[in-house]
């Protein structure tokens, strides 16, 4: 019942108390959901929303939950009145359909699920599942025609695009609702089922590029690369985490529904550094003017090409 209430809410947000929009574009006058991504064994933060990813579908996550682990953490995140998220991103053949019903079955506790392969919501509603359904593709969400199909199809909520703009993610926030943005943090830009470092390696002549975790650098570019390798395929990351310090009072004033700090590769103390930072700014405290990470991306149009954003 919580959940559902949960839920319920989450879809009227942009609905003020006589249940018409709060403005022309249906925007709340609410604070915004703030979600943390957790990797097994770190530290959990006081505030804030989780986002887990659970195995054998967290392709692209260095380590993940099982099972076991999850029912744990909803167990306490149920005492302390916290959401819990399970992150699903892996991509699902025709042989892992039955594994994936069978783990929806175990997390119907779940306050949402992520997703970026439609079988999970298929799954979902095979199953019973009645938490949100969060489409988290990382890259194809670039327009609210994007949002709109997305959502026409069973979504409660949509991931914009990593790499837009701020002019670009206000333009959409400006036509549509339900909407969660990656605020800080490492993003992948590049996913392939194809194991990239084990055919490098094998190339080369190396028996140690292969599976894991590995830090490359391009010849033509200063920043080294986190690369990941899994028996799922390649991911390739963005050169250094976004954040999102100036850009958090436009995408307030715009309404984004949910806001999304990644821990992929942070020190828990960056994560919590920021996770305080964007707190403070929410709820309308003054914060310092410095974070670590990088706000290039926000200020570069998306269309353009490498050589006219360099």
């Amino acid at each position: 019942m919580v959940r559902e209430e949960n839920r319920l809410m989450e879809k009227s947000r942009s609905m003020d108390s006589q249940g018409v929009p709060s403005n022309v574009f249906g925007k709340s006058e609410r604070k915004p959901e703030l979600i943390v991504t957790l990797n097994p064994g770190d530290p959990i933060p006081v505030h804030g929303s989780l986002a887990v990813p659970v195995v054998p579908f967290a392709a692209g996550f260095p380590q993940a939950f099982t099972v076991e682990d999850w029912r744990k953490l909803r167990l306490r995140t149920i005492e302390e009145g916290r959401k819990l998220y399970a992150l699903l991103p892996g991509f699902v053949m025709e042989e892992d359909l039955d594994a994936l019903e069978q783990l929806l079955l175990s997390l119907h506790e779940a306050d949402g699920l992520y997703y970026g392969d439609e079988a999970v919501l298929v799954a979902a509603r095979k199953t019973g599942y009645d938490g949100l359904m969060i489409f988290q593709p990382d890259t194809l969400i670039c327009s609210s025609a994007d949002v709109q199909a997305v959502k026409s199809m069973g979504a409660d909520v949509v991931s914009l695009a990593h790499e837009l703009s701020l002019e670009e993610v206000l333009a959409i926030a400006g036509k549509t609702d339900g909407l969660e943005v990656q605020i800080h943090g490492y993003y992948p830009v590049l996913s392939s089922r194809r194991k990239l470092l084990t055919a490098y390696g094998r190339t080369i002549g190396s028996s140690v590029i292969g599976e894991g975790q590995f830090s490359l650098q391009e010849t033509t570019r200063p920043n080294r690369i986190p690369v990941l390798e899994q028996q799922s395929g390649t991911v390739l990351f963005s050169p250094e985490p976004v954040q999102s310090l100036r850009q958090l009072p436009a995408l307030l004033d715009a309404g984004i529904d949910r806001l999304r700090i990644d821990s992929r590769f942070l020190e828990p103390s960056d994560r919590n550094a920021a996770l305080i930072t964007y707190l403070t700014l929410i709820n309308g405290g003054l914060a310092p003017d410095r974070l670590s990470g990088s706000d290039r991306t926000w200020r570069q149009q998306s269309v353009k090409t490498k050589e006219e954003t360099q």
